[in-house]
C-alpha cells in the first residue's frame, strides 16, 4: 500500500472477507464469530487520518526499512503514516517548513496495539523528533492547537 502511494495511486479499496483463511484474508469469518488481521489495522493507519480529499505532500527518508508518506487534508491537519520494517527502532526527524500544525498525536499498530494513541506532543519551529518502534506502523496526527 506504501508504495502505491509513493507512485502516484490516487485510493485504494480493499475488502477482503472469507468464511476460511486460506488466502489471509482481512476479516475471517467463523459462524457468528470473526478475526480482524493485523492489516487491516494498518489500512486504518492511513484511512482514519488522510481524509477524503487530502493532498499527498512532499516526504523524504533516508533509511531503507523506513516508509514515510504524508498527507495534509482539506482542514489543514496533517498525516504522517511511517511504517518500520526493521527488527529495531528508528529516531526519525520531521520537518514541516510551510505548515501551519504544532501538535501531535501518535497511533502505534503493531502486535499488541491496534491504532492506539500512545504519545501527545506540541513542537515548535516546525520540526520534531520522534521514535517508531520496530515492525510497526505508527501514524502522527498533527494539528493547530
Amino acid at each position: 500500500m506504501h508504495n502505491a502511494f509513493r507512485n502516484g495511486v490516487a485510493g485504494w479499496l480493499n475488502w477482503w472477507c472469507t468464511w476460511s483463511s486460506p488466502d489471509a484474508p482481512l476479516i475471517v469469518v467463523n459462524g457468528t464469530n470473526y478475526e480482524v488481521a493485523a492489516r487491516l489495522w494498518a489500512f486504518s493507519g492511513y484511512f482514519r487520518f488522510a481524509r477524503p480529499g487530502a493532498a499527498r505532500i512532499d516526504s523524504s527518508n533516508d533509511v531503507e526499512e523506513v516508509y514515510v508518506t504524508a498527507w495534509e487534508n482539506t482542514n489543514g491537519t496533517v498525516a504522517i503514516p511511517v511504517i518500520n520494517a526493521a527488527h529495531y527502532p528508528y529516531t526519525i526527524n520531521v520537518n514541516l517548513a510551510g505548515s501551519n500544525v504544532n501538535h501531535a498525536v501518535a497511533y502505534l499498530t503493531d502486535n499488541s496495539h491496534n491504532v492506539t494513541a500512545t504519545d501527545s506532543f506540541s513542537f515548535h519551529g516546525h520540526r520534531f523528533t520522534t521514535q517508531v518502534e520496530p515492525r510497526s506502523m505508527k501514524t502522527y496526527f498533527l494539528s493547530r492547537q
